[in-house]
């Protein structure tokens, strides 16, 4: 046993050795690949934050001015006496006071007439040359935002989210522009992002404009008089990596497309690599300790577990081959042997268990996915790949289909009168009122707010009107909670030459626009 013993001593020990350095070796690279995923997802998730916060403080903006270029008054105020005109800033004001993120809020008229509250132009002053408004005659009749210029006098940078203000026969009467400083937006800026030191998050313009940095000297210089190049950013989110003044950065980008901005979140690619480095160090001399910490003890195991028992099983194999053999089974019979068995079974059961509730779960988040929460009909993202479907079948064979674009009117007042809970009610009954009124063909989904919008298939301009009229007249007969008579505007067009989904979804609410215009509870389809 000797000779056996030693044999055995230095294969385990050469055993051992290769095992652990190979598992050693993927260890090190796993926590390599875990330590640069986890710095990757920390710009990620730092630059989405900063990211979702500017779509939000924009967001209301946008809200505000597409509010007010809908009030007469603000779209007509050239034509208007001293005494309205004091109104439409009295408007002003109480939008300024509710919102103290709105440094000004103005407008600027064709005949270059500008209604501001607490502020005196400087003479020569021309709303009509002004940066806010020249863009947003160039982006009529979509809204501009986000759009960074020195103000006039006091040379503060500001950032602008204008939108065109126009008569009932689509002439411009002038832009209605909200104002808000940089300051305003640095102070309300996530800071919570302290696991490195170098993070560091800035904004640049599509063209690569720095318009905000932590180093105020920046502000206005292209990236590349920073960088020597254009960073490589070409869709609208990814990684990339580029290198200033010798130090290699690591960052993430987000596009915000209405504000025309990209968030850059960028750190030393130094401090990423420093942790894992020592990392790797500590793990390195771990298993160096553990490589001889097992070799020893595997030995000593093997000569009390394993050489010891061979004379042992000598003895067995002895009684073996005098004629009393063991009875041989799939498992062996001993408790290893019934541990397999109940191991599998398990594992068998727990398996199937397991595959199940995998597959409700993916069915349920499937149905989230594309379902409105309050209302239960389908959301604007599946209702778009439905109208994407049926645009492509449109082009290939002409096969017609319609839309209706419904809004409930006055929903507003509704929610301020009787309170939230009231309007989600109405929404939830108007959604029921909708599917009730459907074809099976037929598709609706809740757009967005009080808006829904209804999909028909091989259905002409004249049949969708029909339907229309059927669905605005069901709801305006039912009885809601509160004793609620509620009515709706319909836009109906129909797939003819439209060059893109985008122009058809314009002109159902353009159609729409018109029926309020016209009074409200109507459907307009042309």
């Amino acid at each position: 046993m000797s000779s056996l013993k030693k044999e055995l001593f230095w294969r385990i020990t050469t055993t051992v050795i290769v095992v652990f350095v190979v598992i050693g070796a993927l260890g090190i690279f796993q926590l390599y690949l875990s330590g640069m995923n986890a710095a990757r997802d920390f710009i990620k998730n730092a630059n989405n934050t900063v990211t979702s916060f500017i779509n939000g403080y924009f967001r209301k903006f946008y809200v505000v001015v597409d509010v007010l270029s809908r009030i007469p008054e603000v779209r007509y105020a050239p034509y208007l006496t001293d005494e309205e005109r004091r109104k439409v800033l009295e408007i002003y004001r109480i939008f300024q006071e509710a919102d103290r993120d709105i440094y000004y809020l103005y407008s600027g008229y064709e005949n270059g007439l500008l209604l501001i509250n607490d502020y005196e132009p400087a003479e020569g002053y021309d709303p009509r040359v002004r940066p806010w408004y020249r863009v947003a005659l160039e982006s009529r009749p979509r809204p501009t935002g986000g759009i960074p210029y020195r103000e006039f006098k006091t040379k503060e940078l500001l950032f602008s989210v204008s939108k065109v203000l126009t008569d009932d026969e689509g002439n411009v009467t002038g832009v209605i522009s909200v104002e808000t400083l940089l300051e305003s937006l640095l102070s309300n800026f996530p800071h919570s992002f302290d696991n490195y030191e170098t993070v560091t998050t800035y904004v640049l313009r599509n063209d690569q404009t720095i318009i905000i940095h932590p180093d105020e000297s920046l502000l206005t210089v292209k990236i590349s008089d920073v960088v020597g190049k254009n960073l490589p950013i070409t869709g609208v989110s990814g990684e990339i990596e580029y290198e200033v003044n010798g130090e290699k950065k690591m960052a993430y980008y987000s596009r915000i497309p209405e504000l025309e901005w990209i968030v850059v979140t960028s750190v030393d690619k130094s401090e990423l690599l420093r942790p894992v480095l020592i990392n790797i160090g500590i793990v390195s001399i771990f298993f160096t300790g553990i490589i001889s910490l097992t070799t020893v003890f595997i030995n000593n195991w093997f000569n009390n577990k394993v050489l010891k028992p061979l004379n042992s099983l000598k003895e067995d194999v002895e009684k073996i081959m005098m004629g009393r053999t063991p009875d041989v089974s799939s498992y062996p019979d001993n408790e290893i042997g019934a541990v397999s068995k109940e191991i599998y079974s398990l594992t068998e059961r727990e398996l199937y268990r397991k595959n199940q509730q995998l597959r409700n779960l993916n069915e349920k988040l499937e149905r989230l996915s594309v379902t409105d929460e309050l209302t239960g009909l389908f959301n604007r993202r599946k209702m778009a790949e439905e109208l994407e479907k049926e645009f492509h079948l449109w082009k290939r064979y002409r096969r017609p289909f319609s839309l209706l674009m419904i809004d409930i009117d006055d929903f507003k007042k509704i929610n301020d009168t009787y309170g939230h809970l009231v309007g989600d009610d109405v929404l939830k009954r108007v959604a029921r009122i909708l599917v009730s009124s459907l074809r099976a063909s037929d598709m609706v989904a809740r757009w967005g707010g009080e808006e829904f919008l209804i999909l028909c298939p091989e259905t002409k301009l004249n049949e969708a009107v029909s339907l229309a009229e059927r669905i605005r007249t069901k709801i305006e007969k039912e009885v809601f909670e509160n004793g609620l008579n509620v009515t709706v505007s319909i836009g109906v067009c129909e797939m003819k030459d439209h060059e893109t989904i985008d122009d058809l979804l314009k002109e159902a609410d353009d159609n729409l626009y018109l029926a309020k215009q016209r009074g409200k509870n109507r459907v307009i389809g042309r």
